[in-house]
């Protein structure tokens, strides 16, 4: 049971760490822009479907 805490701290830091804050930003923008092609292509199926 001590040698537990060891092993969680790691992930933590490696959680908490965020080195290219830039990087996620551009991963939600390309989101962003990847749903609101979709969204009219999905409303499109879903009002053929029903």
């Amino acid at each position: 049971m001590d040698k537990q805490p060891e092993h969680i701290m790691p992930l933590q830091l490696r959680g908490t760490k965020r080195p290219h804050p830039e990087e996620e930003g551009e991963v939600l923008h390309l989101l962003i822009s990847l749903a609101v092609i979709l969204w009219p292509l999905l409303s499109r199926c879903v009002s053929i479907l029903y």
